[in-house]
């Protein structure tokens, strides 16, 4: 299984290997820190990077995202627009911040689902690179805008809607960059254009400059893999996915038990955070508050348990293919992508009506099962 695992693995990033590596730290109000909407904002930063990795990776884009810090500060969680004047605020203020891809979150919008500024040329690049982006809690919450976070990305490195939006631009590859409403023969819209249609085939967005979406000059993936290597040169790399969070089925317990493992810090003791939540269709329960756990001084390991009579509602109510994730980060470190509980689970559903009403993807071990039962009835035969 293991082997099967990093074979998987392998072949996920196979197609990343000439990418350039950018993380994404996410600011979140201390006013939900203790609530499940905290835990849907960090799975769902989790699931944004891999969703946005999956369109670079695809579309040849020398872009890969990775996670990064989870912090809190006292801003208000607010409209986008109130958060992004928030932001714009801090910035003037002169802020810390030196990373473009930091994500500030803000309450479900009903107009917009995301804020970034757009540079028109090179030398943009360094000027706005201290200006995070704004997201909208939907981006975390509903599969609708799973690729809203890439969109924003595109953005930063300077993709923009229109061909009138890069009026001004400094320079070609720029007055290119931008998606379009009707980027083939069959009419259909682009990621950057804010009206995203998706290819059936693959399951993603189509993306301006790549088969099937090439109508015209547009070439959004041409100015990214431009922008990506100039972006690289300004945005120095934190390091912090050396966090390893080891899961297991306690089925004595009933529990799962998830050891962490820290390589930072050791001698002393170090507060850590685990967030557990999926995506759900309606007001079902979608999330656990924030779990936290302690490392001893001197200990590099710390364990949390996850009793299963809270995890399985979220098993039961998580939309269809969806999965219930857990991420772990501590202050200075966190995991590199997140842990689909269902892998780890052989006890739910324990009374299977056929798959009618439960969300969740199948697990490994159910997947197993059926297999096996597929065999045994043609050997039968």
């Amino acid at each position: 299984m293991q082997k099967k695992k990093l074979c998987l693995l392998l072949a996920m990033f196979a197609g990343t290997v000439n990418a350039a590596d950018f993380e994404s730290p996410l600011i979140l109000p201390s006013e939900i820190s203790h609530k499940a909407i905290a835990s849907q904002w960090v799975v769902g930063h989790y699931q944004n990077i891999e969703q946005a990795n999956k369109v670079w990776d695809h579309y040849k884009v020398d872009i890969h995202l990775l996670p990064a810090t989870v912090t809190y500060f006292d801003y208000p969680y607010a409209t986008i627009e109130e958060v992004s004047d928030e932001v714009e605020q801090m910035v003037a203020s002169g802020s810390t911040i030196n990373n473009t891809l930091t994500t500030f979150a803000s309450q479900i919008s009903h107009t917009t689902k995301g804020h970034a500024q757009s540079p028109m040329g090179d030398d943009d690049l360094i000027l706005m690179n201290k200006v995070p982006l704004v997201l909208s809690e939907d981006t975390v919450i509903n599969k609708r805008y799973q690729f809203v976070y890439a969109h924003e990305v595109g953005h930063t490195f300077g993709a923009k809607h229109t061909q009138e939006n890069t009026v001004g631009s400094t320079e070609e590859l720029f007055k290119n960059g931008y998606g379009t409403k009707q980027c083939n023969v069959e009419g259909t819209t682009s990621l950057m254009s804010g009206f995203t249609s998706y290819n059936s085939a693959i399951g993603l967005p189509f993306i301006n400059g790549q088969a099937g979406c090439d109508q015209g000059t547009a070439d959004v993936v041409k100015l990214l893999n431009h922008t990506a290597v100039k972006k690289e040169n300004i945005t120095p790399l934190t390091g912090v996915q050396t966090l390893v969070a080891s899961t297991r089925e306690d089925i004595n317990a009933q529990q799962f038990e998830v050891t962490l493992t820290r390589s930072k810090d050791i001698d002393n003791a170090q507060p850590a955070t685990v967030y557990v939540a999926t995506k759900v269709k309606g007001d079902k329960t979608a999330a656990l508050a924030p779990k936290n756990v302690e490392f001893a001084a001197g200990s590099k390991t710390a364990v949390v348990t996850l009793p299963f009579d809270q995890v399985y509602p979220l098993f039961d109510n998580a939309d269809t293919k969806q999965g219930t994730y857990l991420v772990a980060v501590t202050e200075d470190e966190v995991i590199p992508t997140s842990v689909n509980l269902l892998d780890y689970n052989t006890q739910w559903p324990k009374n299977n009506n056929g798959g009618e009403g439960s969300g969740g993807s199948l697990s490994l071990f159910w997947m197993m099962m059926m297999s096996l039962a597929v065999y045994s009835r043609r050997k039968l035969v």
